[in-house]
């Protein structure tokens, strides 16, 4: 939402956008992106397809995610992220996590103009603290360079996650799920437990995980 009694932006300023990906897997880090880019760029993303990357799923939409995240870079005026690994995760607030991040999106990209942030509970409070700051519910659906902030933090982190995915193949095999709280991650879970009897570095220790026992995450807006 907007600052109480600011004016809006001028026209024409670019925006800046930032969303996250990874809040939810119980495996692997958090990454969030910053897209700071004006109306010729944002145009020229819409053309291409840029789009929230929850609507993408299956191998071919990772790749498609990935031509666009190439769009994105060079489309854009500048482009922050910031990686969050599974100790920061298991140590401090999710809330206070993602609204330290993105403010420090927010100091290197430096935006003249409107930051619009994914997610109302968790920044309304910082978009208080700005001139021109928004914090939407599905922001990412509503504003092009929110969508392209999204795309960018889903490809790095996808990315991360098969880093860790292709540390265990050899021992566990395929890593289904992609870390999130799915059967093909309790799967490894389980099996990773009852070889070493503990669990994974990469496991996120806060979701409360035991052996034949789902996961349970936070809840949003923590």
């Amino acid at each position: 939402m907007d600052r109480p009694g600011s004016d809006r932006p001028p026209p024409g300023v670019p925006i800046l956008g930032i969303d996250e990906a990874g809040r939810g897997p119980i495996l692997g880090p958090m990454v969030l992106a910053g897209v700071y880019a004006d109306e010729a760029g944002l145009a020229s993303m819409r053309e291409a397809g840029v789009a929230d990357s929850k609507k993408f799923a299956g191998k071919r939409a990772r790749e498609r995610r990935a031509t666009l995240a190439d769009v994105v870079r060079a489309n854009a005026i500048r482009t922050a992220m910031r990686v969050v690994p599974v100790e920061r995760i298991d140590a401090e607030s999710l809330g206070d996590i993602e609204r330290d991040e993105a403010m420090s999106i927010i100091r290197q990209i430096r935006p003249e103009g409107e930051v619009i942030l994914d997610g109302a509970a968790i920044f309304d409070r910082l978009a208080r603290r700005l001139a021109w700051g928004r914090a939407e519910d599905r922001a990412d659906a509503a504003h092009t360079a929110v969508a392209a902030a999204s795309i960018l933090a889903k490809v790095e982190r996808d990315r991360l996650f098969l880093e860790i995915a292709a540390r265990y193949e050899p021992e566990y095999g395929p890593l289904a799920g992609w870390g999130y709280n799915t059967a093909g991650s309790y799967a490894f879970l389980e099996a990773y437990h009852a070889r070493t009897g503990g669990c994974p570095p990469e496991m996120r220790r806060k979701w409360g995980w035991l052996p034949a026992t789902p996961a349970t995450s936070p809840r949003s807006g923590e």
